[in-house]
């Protein structure tokens, strides 16, 4: 960090640090932003209103989540339907597929998040071979693999 200040200073150039500080914590080598905040050091610039959000519910969700009420902001995304809750895996990979091929149907994007590294590696070769499959137009997952059920039904997905 104490190189980036340095560099900027030299080079004339300004240095944006962006984050949440309320996020959990980070362990202490990788906590800069609030070290410096903490400090003193920085000038602050805070947002206050939320524009990404279009959808009155949903931006409401977002104010109660942001300040600090994580149950009524999950009620309200729950009352919303944007949540789903899956108990089995392969369900829910399954799902997170038919969401995708649904949404670039659409020609929109989307942002698929997770909470773990493994589950990331499992939606992301999901979603790879779902995208190698349309591409292609053949089944880049032909052989046997246990654990695969969700990619085969992707695959159904994607002939249908």
């Amino acid at each position: 960090m104490n190189w980036l200040v340095q560099f900027a200073d030299r080079n004339g150039c300004g240095l944006v640090l962006s984050g949440d500080t309320r996020q959990p914590h980070g362990v202490e080598r990788g906590d800069a932003l609030r070290i410096l905040q903490n400090s003193g050091v920085v000038t602050q610039a805070v947002l206050k209103s939320i524009i990404r959000q279009q959808n009155t519910a949903l931006r409401q969700a977002v104010i109660d989540l942001s300040q600090g009420r994580p149950e009524a902001g999950f009620d309200k995304l729950d009352n919303f339907g944007a949540i789903h809750e899956f108990e089995d895996k392969d369900e829910r990979l399954a799902a997170i597929a038919r969401t995708l091929l649904a949404t670039r149907k659409e020609g929109k994007s989307s942002l698929i998040v997770a909470p773990t590294h493994a589950e990331c590696r499992a939606i992301a070769d999901l979603t790879t071979a779902i995208h190698r499959a349309r591409l292609t137009g053949r089944n880049p997952l032909t052989r046997s693999q246990p654990g695969r059920e969700p990619v085969r039904e992707a695959e159904r997905e994607i002939q249908r």
